[in-house]
């Protein structure tokens, strides 16, 4: 009797070969799959390893932020397996990784089980790989330009100083502070009253003319330098308290001398914003127009 028998390794291939995020928001979530195929008539099992790439976000961040539902499993001949990732990056950047779908030669646990007349390594199929790429960002703006109208004519250069728009655009570039976050995520009222006292504060200066006299415009232009849709919404310091206090509770008697201020002026429309709020597409821009009238407070 003479026995014939023909072996092969495991073969896999994984589809699409690459995934592109695109544009992803910091601290959004992004979830995809790939199809891992198996080629032969057999069962083959696998394993699956995450690495972070060259050339994209170092440290901690980039293993964290990706995750599959599944670093052991198996794909029955001639069938599909998906693999699903979730992505939540916690930075802004690019992020790049080489995902490893290696093959074996059996189960993991038969692989585990003892000693076995070959190594494991030279059980094991070719592993394939497909990689993932995101360009992670946050919503941002920038001040683009600013034009006054008033009484007391200024140069571009001064006017642009005295609003702080260098400042306010290196802020809007940079990374956003765990505060800023607590503040946006904050719902009770004097939660917010205690987070917007440690925001970095910015001072737009109107200048200065006599009383009566015609009020002071900036035409101030934002743009939208990133991929993402950018929201803006400007909030009073009336924004932060209530507009009908309870009987049992005068706002106006318990607030400090600064805040009863505040809500003065708003209520004399001392100042005025127009729009308060908007959505800017990428690469586009919005005009906002502040109004100071000059009356003695």
């Amino acid at each position: 009797v003479r026995l014939v028998g023909h072996g092969r390794q495991p073969a896999i291939r994984v589809d699409p070969p690459a995934v592109n995020c695109g544009a992803v928001q910091a601290f959004s979530e992004v979830t995809g799959s790939v199809d891992i195929m198996n080629s032969s008539n057999l069962t083959v099992y696998y394993t699956v390893q995450t690495m972070a790439a060259d050339g994209g976000v170092h440290g901690d961040s980039a293993p964290k932020a990706l995750k599959v539902d599944h670093t052991e499993g198996s794909v029955a001949g001639r069938c599909t397996q998906k693999l699903n990732f979730v992505f939540r990056p916690p930075q802004r950047g690019t992020y790049q990784y080489i995902v490893r779908v290696q093959p074996l030669g059996g189960k993991p646990e038969a692989k585990r089980a003892g000693p076995s007349p070959r190594r494991d390594h030279d059980r094991m199929g070719r592993a394939v790989e497909f990689t993932i790429h995101a360009e992670v960002e946050y919503p941002y703006i920038q001040i683009s330009d600013l034009r006054a109208d008033s009484v007391s004519c200024q140069p571009l250069s001064m006017v642009w100083a005295q609003c702080q728009v260098d400042a306010v655009n290196e802020l809007f570039q940079g990374e956003v502070a765990h505060t800023e976050r607590e503040f946006q995520a904050a719902i009770g009222i004097d939660q917010k009253k205690k987070l917007v006292k440690e925001l970095t504060p910015f001072q737009f200066n109107f200048g200065t003319a006599a009383a009566g006299s015609q009020p002071t415009i900036l035409n101030v232009a934002l743009s939208n330098p990133g991929h993402l849709p950018a929201q803006f919404l400007f909030q009073f310091p009336k924004d932060l308290t209530l507009e009908k206090a309870p009987s049992w509770c005068d706002e106006r008697i318990a607030a400090a001398n600064e805040e009863a201020h505040f809500d003065w002026v708003e209520e004399h429309r001392i100042y005025e914003v127009e729009p308060r709020e908007g959505t800017i597409p990428p690469g586009g821009f919005i005009f906002v127009r502040f109004t100071y009238h000059h009356i003695n407070v």
